[in-house]
């Protein structure tokens, strides 16, 4: 990738405590450096960085990572106070709900205190409570994500009519690699919902794969899509389908309709229409 469309990219800022916890294209910083101290080009770090995204390790001590959060927010407000602070509050599995809530509260009033001391009231920060061992780390960083997408407004519009058309009760469109949703529609997120889907595209994936090889002698089948498409009907009607829309995201829904299954043409073609609408929003090219 030439320079000026990297530049062109949002960029993300990984930083907190040292410990990394999630393979993405971020810039992870060392906890233990003073952003701010003269020896660093502090417009060249934050110049082109939309979204900070802070680590709070709740299982070790974090009182002092709590203190350089503060003392990065209020530096960045001088030059940097477009850039959106995510603070993800890591690791509180082990935790019952209601210790966890307390943590939770008393980091997010922590900050608001210290902010508040220095002159700083009503910041937008935003907090989350993340896990790897659930999809509340996925659920986060797509929320982040979201924010620097431009034409949210117009995807969300997009999954609501499709949604509205076509009988479903959510829409996600992921990015296949890492599973991050870049829209969805605007009905209240499920966790359980987003968990079928995010493994439904592993499940399609590693299909995929073990039926993608080369035949002696292919059969010609006339004209294909060139796009991955799949659905799965559970026992109790629920469809989960799934359908590329390029080589990069996949639209992924849940159907709760026992009738879906015979009604599959009808939902082929408005997803086929939402295809259309996204290569018009995103101007793509042929693959």
């Amino acid at each position: 990738m030439n320079s000026s469309k990297r530049q062109a990219k949002p960029r993300l800022l990984l930083m907190g405590q040292r410990r990394s916890f999630i393979d993405f294209q971020v810039w992870d910083f060392p906890g233990g450096l003073d952003y701010f101290d003269p020896t660093f080009d502090t417009t060249l770090i934050f110049k082109d960085i939309r979204a900070l995204i802070w680590v709070v390790n709740t299982q070790d001590d974090y009182t002092d990572s709590l203190a350089r959060l503060t003392a990065t927010i209020i530096n960045l407000q001088s030059t940097f106070s477009h850039i959106n602070v995510e603070v993800f509050v890591h690791k509180t599995d082990s935790l019952n709900e209601e210790y966890r809530s307390d943590i939770f509260q008393g980091i997010v009033q922590r900050v608001r205190d210290d902010l508040n001391v220095a002159g700083f009231i009503n910041l937008k920060i935003t907090y989350h409570l993340t896990s790897i061992y659930d999809s509340s780390i996925s659920e986060a960083l797509s929320n982040v994500i979201q924010k620097l997408v431009p034409v949210l407004d117009v995807l969300q519009n997009l999954l609501n009519t499709l949604i509205d058309n076509s009988g479903m009760v959510k829409a996600y469109l992921f990015d296949i690699l890492s599973k991050i949703y870049v829209a969805s529609d605007t009905r209240p997120v499920d966790s359980d919902i987003y968990e079928i889907c995010a493994n439904y595209i592993d499940l399609t994936v590693d299909f995929s794969n073990l039926y993608n090889y080369q035949r002696d002698s292919p059969k010609v089948l006339g004209e294909q899509m060139e796009e991955v498409e799949s659905s799965m009907t559970f026992d109790d009607g629920t469809m989960v389908y799934l359908k590329e829309m390029d080589k990069h995201l996949c639209l992924v829904t849940v159907i709760k309709n026992k009738e879906a299954k015979d009604k599959k043409g009808m939902i082929d073609y408005n997803v086929h229409i939402f295809q259309e609408a996204l290569k018009t929003v995103f101007n793509w090219r042929t693959r």
